[in-house]
């Protein structure tokens, strides 16, 4: 059965920050990341440009691989 209630369904953001960026659009990629881990559950932040990936559950940065 899927449940239409939308408190069913844990909602994510995925920030991404792309190879090209520009020292200002990498710092909105942040600030954007900044601002989600406030509002929802899962934040995913990757970094392209620096090869990084950060990942807030809860507002609390977890390691995504486990490690």
């Amino acid at each position: 059965m899927i449940s239409q209630k939308t408190s069913a369904f844990q909602k994510a953001v995925l920030a991404r920050i792309p190879f090209e960026a520009c020292p200002d659009c990498e710092q909105a990629g942040y600030d954007l990341a900044e601002t989600f881990k406030k509002l929802e559950k899962t934040v995913l932040l990757q970094n392209q440009l620096r090869d990084q990936v950060h990942l807030w559950r809860d507002g609390r940065e977890v390691n995504p691989f486990g490690g």
